[in-house]
């Protein structure tokens, strides 16, 4: 995670990235990785919702990119 905010005693930054591009095929943001309706509840989400964003943030990225090979 980008910046870390998933210990459970913080407080929960948002991923906003300032990169607003929506995906025309993902629906998704290009900087966050979030949809439209995600972005514009963030701000009144309670700190377990957002956690429970940026796991699903994460799962996204990670299923963008792909298996790493090496």
């Amino acid at each position: 995670i980008r910046d870390g905010t998933l210990d459970t005693e913080a407080v929960v930054a948002s991923p906003c990235i300032a990169i607003c591009r929506m995906g025309a095929g993902s629906g998704l943001c290009e900087g966050c990785f979030r949809t439209g309706d995600e972005s514009a509840g963030w701000s009144s989400a309670g700190n377990d919702a957002k956690r429970a964003l940026w796991k699903l943030i994460t799962q996204r990225m990670d299923a963008l990119q792909g298996p790493m090979v090496m």
